[in-house]
């Protein structure tokens, strides 16, 4: 997933009140409903963005979809798979390991954001997440797994803590003043941009990138949706913050593309976004190919993503918490399957194309959607 694909799929109608009804909360972590034992984590979004007429924001122009953001939903502490990818992430960043280098970049770039970033976040933890960890001076355990860490052992690597303290994948940039430009120098991204890579492995996304630059195989992002998001850019404030989510049809895969290799042993499966093509082949090249796959072996994954500025540093960040579920298992929401229903079958053929869509697929996945959306 990339960072600007909610611009075509989410909705901008705002939720005022937490008090009303639960699908109209003002923000999917307060609404009980979504923290039920068996309703998808990936679905939450996509119900609580479900309109009686449709994706009212889809065609709007170029909206990117962002909506304020109170910061006690900054971070999502999934507990039904958090020891799992706690786990997985432990993995991913080990030092003598051979993943940190694929779910890594720019460690060693604007450590000051780095720093800056791991205090938003640890004094977010203390302030609204007191049930699930400790956090003193020295240290913060993670009450959940009963791992302490202390922040002397990270002095130099902040980003690498951060990364086993939360679900949450960062990104963060830098402004460029001579090129006037926003560029990625630094991150981790265990969960989230699998299909891509974070160093430009088989996509643009690599340090020192613009955004535009990231974002050349996203279909209509370039120039209009670049010029957009530039402009929020400059005009955000660090004490603003955003959301906005997006999805993705996948297949059935687990949250890492090397979940399987680090928990069960098994060769991690090859991505199929062609890492030898040239920069045009690849610019519509399929993030991945659903091919004729059942129902039964396909997956909704979607990111929820928060965008705030770090007032000292003056830093980007990108916050990315990211979900996986079987697209079966929004039998038990069926406004989330009118969502993706309705958005699949009005994809162009770029789209399409980009997200491994073929005819058979878009029409299997139409008609699994509206099966369930009858049940409305």
């Amino acid at each position: 997933l990339t960072l600007s694909l909610a611009a075509y799929y989410l909705v901008n109608k705002s939720r005022e009140s937490s008090k009303e009804e639960p699908n109209q909360a003002s923000h999917p972590f307060r609404n009980a409903r979504y923290r039920q034992e068996k309703f998808p984590q990936s679905a939450q979004f996509l119900d609580f963005q479900w309109t009686p007429e449709g994706l009212s924001g889809q065609f709007r122009g170029v909206m990117s979809g962002l909506k304020p953001l109170q910061w006690d939903c900054l971070l999502q502490v999934d507990k039904k798979c958090f020891a799992k990818e706690m786990n997985l992430k432990k993995a991913l960043v080990n030092k003598s390991g051979k993943y940190r280098k694929l779910v890594t970049a720019g460690l060693e770039t604007r450590t000051d954001a780095q720093k800056e970033l791991l205090n938003l976040v640890v004094d977010n933890l203390k302030a609204f997440h007191q049930d699930d960890f400790e956090v003193e001076k020295d240290f913060v355990k993670v009450k959940i797994t009963g791992k302490t860490f202390r922040f002397s052992d990270y002095e130099k690597e902040p980003l690498i803590l951060l990364a086993q303290l939360v679900q949450e994948d960062f990104i963060i940039l830098e402004y460029d003043s001579t090129d006037c430009c926003w560029r990625f120098a630094s991150g981790f991204a265990a969960f989230s941009f699998v299909e891509l890579g974070i160093n430009g492995e088989r996509s643009f996304m690599k340090p020192g990138a613009d955004v535009a630059t990231i974002h050349t195989p996203v279909p209509g992002f370039n120039p209009n949706i670049y010029k957009q998001v530039s402009n929020y850019f400059k005009a955000l404030k660090g004490d603003n913050a955003f959301w906005r989510a997006n999805w993705l049809v996948t297949p059935m895969e687990g949250i890492s593309p090397f979940e399987n290799e680090i928990l069960e042993g098994e060769d991690a499966e090859a991505r199929t976004r062609g890492e030898d093509l040239d920069e045009e082949t690849l610019s519509s090249h399929a993030l991945f190919d659903l091919g004729t796959k059942p129902i039964s072996e396909l997956a909704v994954r979607s990111e929820y993503q928060t965008i705030f500025k770090l007032p000292e540093s003056g830093c980007l960040v990108f916050g990315v918490h990211s979900y996986i579920d079987p697209l079966e298992s929004l039998v038990v929401t069926p406004r989330a399957a009118a969502m993706v229903g309705r958005t699949t079958g009005n994809m162009d053929e770029k789209t399409l194309k980009y997200r491994g869509i073929n005819q058979a697929s878009q029409d299997n996945i139409v008609r699994y959607c509206k099966h369930l959306e009858s049940n409305l």
